[in-house]
């Protein structure tokens, strides 16, 4: 396990597979999330790794470790591969995060909200930056084995839909680090209204955009379950 880096943002937590174990009670760790560890560290550098004991614990439950080793069927076996979605596992991935959802709920309510400007500015300051590291770990999670490569052509036109859509997994988080930190830069310097008020139209533009990312995958997960 590659050492957590020296000049790592302290409002990351990044969690150790060595302790897993002993930290999650009544769980013995399944070999794929020692695999997602290693997939985010080794291959989604630009991923933070924020793991949560409580979304990490309710997606082992959630995960018949047998019934989840039968979904990954799809090996690559040829050069020309084809990306697509594996259905069944990002279904399960995105059914297991609902502080995800909340995060989202709640930051709608706070955009909308008429309190003064400073307690907005506050709340919204949290709830992005609980934002940036819900995604990241929800991205690594659909890029390790939600997305997965095939030996087969025919299907061209819809891989180019889900290349699309896993690449937008990067844009979406480099806009949400920088809201995040342009709300940190605003509790530091002081709230102005007039920037106040960018912010938040700026996080209603990533709300809408983040939406559209959602239903596009939800698209594919419908389209994919004909290709098993």
């Amino acid at each position: 396990m590659a050492s957590v880096p020296s000049d790592a943002s302290s409002s990351t937590a990044f969690f150790d597979a060595r302790d897993a174990r002993s930290n999650i009670p009544g769980q013995d760790l399944p070999a794929f999330v020692t695999d997602i560890i290693h997939v985010v560290f080794f291959r989604q550098n630009y991923l933070t790794l924020p793991f949560s004991k409580r979304y990490l614990g309710s997606l082992i439950d959630r995960l018949d470790n047998r019934a989840f080793q039968g979904r990954l069927q799809m090996i690559t076996t040829a050069i020309s591969t084809t990306l697509v979605v594996n259905s069944a596992f990002m279904q399960e991935i995105k059914d297991s995060n609902p502080a995800l959802a909340d995060i989202v709920h709640q930051l709608r309510h706070v955009c909308e909200s008429e309190d003064d400007a400073i307690r907005v500015s506050r709340q919204l300051t949290k709830l992005l930056n609980g934002l940036r590291d819900e995604l990241s770990l929800q991205f690594a999670l659909e890029e390790a084995y939600g997305y997965v490569e095939v030996s087969e052509s025919r299907h061209q036109e819809l891989s180019e839909a889900v290349h699309h859509a896993k690449l937008e997994h990067r844009t979406l988080y480099v806009a949400v680090t920088e809201l995040a930190e342009a709300a940190e830069e605003l509790q530091y310097r002081g709230v102005e209204p007039a920037e106040l008020r960018t912010l938040i139209e700026d996080t209603r533009m990533f709300d809408r955009q983040l939406r559209n990312h959602e239903k596009a995958e939800d698209e594919l997960i419908d389209q994919s379950f004909d290709l098993r």
